[in-house]
């Protein structure tokens, strides 16, 4: 079932929401390809990316790689309200990009990475949105792009298909992990966390799109597969619901495409980890690739991208889109702590009194009142 709607008014209720559908909402003033997007205090900022139309790639996720296309590299930062359904403009990424990791840290939008234009970029650029300003930190040992990020115990996890390198933003420092187990000439690869795990799903070279299900654990720098994902993905993005509102899983949103004849496939695939198979959600309302994506109370926004307008070209996209994931409303389930008593096992508080506790109390207060009642007759006498 799918919901479209133009605008969503600010008295919209997302516990009205029903799992598994889709909600158009405001589009974002720049339209762009290979953006990133994160969420600070539960605004969404959409920074960077490319503005390009009538473009032709070879396929279509690995459109950006095009030297030839590589016009209109922005730094723009925009900022959406979900409440109001708004965009706002706010302070530039200081160096313009596409392709790069972000994540959010402690308040802060981490961008690290990317492509420049022909050339790939080391810089690693935070951002506050409390002050609205931009600060430089020590770049990632080598320049690179086609990155995902992720953070896991106070770390910045920032993952290629051929890298796996490791940010400390406390320390300011980097330092090298384990790579993927399939990296040869991998890109475009997507990722999400779950559980101090990071799922790192699908990955494209150039004339193909893969179907892999990579898991790094964090704790052990080792990497397993996982169950493979139905469908081969490149150019799209993955995301991870946290459970509070909506069962903790990996959704992955993307498109297949046959151009030649102009079909298109968009699609969500859903993984849960716990028996490590995948399941299918309602296709998105618009087939795009090289979008960002974001969760916010475990609702998942679709934004930008480029959209292919068969028998033209692509051309950059500005749609933003709502996604509620299934099982919404249904919280991961959890067990119970055991409650340990806060006195002793025998004491009164406790322990439930017993039958001649019961009785001695009630002759207590019988006589009680026999006494007060006496003292009354006697004051009046």
């Amino acid at each position: 079932m799918v919901f479209f709607i133009s605008t969503i008014p600010f008295w919209f209720s997302f516990a009205q929401a029903q799992e598994d559908t889709w909600i158009a909402l405001a589009p974002m003033p720049t339209p762009r390809t290979g953006l990133g997007v994160a969420t600070v205090n539960d605004k969404i900022y959409a920074i960077g990316g490319l503005t390009l139309n009538d473009f032709w790639p070879s396929i279509p996720g690995y459109a950006v790689l095009s030297n030839r296309d590589l016009r209109g590299i922005l730094g723009v930062n925009e900022e959406y309200d979900p409440i109001k359904n708004t965009w706002i403009s706010k302070t530039s990424m200081p160096t313009p990009r596409i392709l790069f990791a972000i994540t959010a840290y402690q308040n802060k939008i981490y961008c690290i990475g990317g492509k420049t234009g022909e050339d790939y970029t080391s810089v690693n650029e935070v951002y506050d949105p409390a002050t609205d300003t931009w600060e430089t930190k020590t770049p990632m040992p080598n320049a690179k792009g086609w990155l995902t990020a992720n953070v896991v115990n106070n770390k910045i996890y920032v993952i290629s298909g051929t890298s796996n390198e490791v940010y400390d933003p406390t320390a300011d420092t980097w330092t090298n992990k384990t790579t993927p187990l399939k990296t040869a000439s991998l890109v475009n690869c997507i990722s999400a966390i779950l559980d101090k795990k990071i799922y790192v799903i699908g990955g494209m070279t150039e004339d193909h799109y893969y179907t892999l299900n990579q898991i790094y654990d964090v704790e052990t720098d080792t990497w397993s597969y996982g169950s493979s994902l139905p469908t081969s993905v490149g150019g799209g993005f993955a995301v991870s619901t946290t459970g509070v509102l909506a069962p903790k899983r990996i959704y992955v949103f993307g498109n297949t495409a046959n151009l030649r004849q102009g079909e298109e496939q968009r699609f969500v695939r859903i993984y849960n980890p716990k028996n490590d198979t995948w399941s299918f959600g309602n296709d998105a309302l618009t087939s795009r690739y090289n979008f960002g994506g974001v969760v916010v109370n475990d609702t998942v926004y679709i934004v930008g991208g480029h959209i292919f307008e068969y028998p033209n070209y692509f051309k950059s996209s500005s749609i933003n889109e709502l996604y509620t994931p299934i099982g919404y409303g249904t919280p991961e389930p959890t067990i119970n702590p055991t409650v340990t008593p806060t006195s002793s096992p025998d004491s009164p508080l406790t322990t439930l009194p017993s039958t001649l506790e019961i009785v001695a109390l009630v002759i207590l207060v019988v006589v009680a009142l026999s006494l007060v009642v006496n003292f009354v007759k006697k004051r009046r006498s």
